[in-house]
This record gives structure tokens, sequence and C-alpha cells, in this order.
């Protein structure tokens, strides 16, 4: 599934795919709609949103990475002022 996928029941999943979107929530698995249906801004949209969310995961990633690099050298400076 893709970053618009939501676990939270009745949230709504959005996938772009193939020149198709799947609009739908838990309690049913969706319609699928012809691209038709919905404009070239929407689809423009969807693609920038699906760019920033792994823009986003990718800081995510860097944060947590410099997070436990911190933690490392903390721990390392307590012991040593034990």
């Amino acid at each position: 599934m893709g970053p618009f996928a939501n676990t939270r029941k009745g949230a709504l999943s959005f996938l772009v795919h193939n020149s198709h979107v799947a609009v739908g929530n838990e309690e049913n698995e969706g319609s699928v709609l012809d691209q038709q249906t919905i404009t070239s801004d929407e689809l423009s949209r969807a693609a920038y949103l699906e760019r920033e969310n792994a823009r986003l995961q990718k800081l995510v990633a860097e944060l947590l990475v410099k997070n436990e690099q911190l933690r490392q050298q903390y721990l390392a400076s307590s012991t040593v002022a034990d």
C-alpha cells in the first residue's frame, strides 16, 4: 500500500496506480474510478504528496540516525564522567 494508506478504521485510503485511482476505507475494499473522473490537478497533487511524503520519511530516518548518534555520545560521556 502507498503512503496514503491509513490503518485507522474508517480512514480513507488512496492508491494511484496504472491509470486508476482506488478510493475506499477499511469497511469496504474501495471502488476503482477511471482516471478520467479525476482532474489532472488532482493527479498532480497526488504525485506531489507522494514525493513530499518520501522526502519527509527520509528526513525522519536521518533524524533517527542523528538521535541515536547523540544518545551514544551522551552515554559514552556519562560513563567517562562517573
